[in-house]
């Protein structure tokens, strides 16, 4: 008995680890769907997001995306540190990469 419960704490205690420091694994999952959405709902187009990471200190989760006909232009989707609502940086990243392009 005292072993089932040593070993039930040791469980509980690794647990927690996980969730408090790499987030909720089926976040990764959901998210990634959510941030794809997200960006051909706003957008009009087929997006790929890369993989989703978990930020620990603010307790958010985050990636980077590219436009299915644009593999080039590469941005941020994550989410908002207080809201915890989604923001990207598609038209700023947009805007750079056609600045950089007119430069050339």
């Amino acid at each position: 008995m005292r072993k089932s419960i040593g070993l039930f704490s040791f469980v509980l205690f690794i647990g927690f680890v996980v969730f408090a420091f790499f987030g909720n694994p089926l976040k990764y999952y959901t998210l990634k769907k959510e941030f794809e959405t997200y960006l051909e709902a706003k957008y009009n187009q087929p997006f790929r997001v890369e993989k989703v990471t978990f930020d620990p200190m603010h307790r958010t989760y985050h990636s980077n995306a590219t436009p299915a006909n644009n593999p080039q232009l590469r941005f941020y989707i994550g989410q908002n540190n207080i809201t915890k609502e989604i923001d990207d940086a598609y038209e700023l990243e947009k805007d750079r990469l056609k600045e950089r392009l007119d430069q050339q």
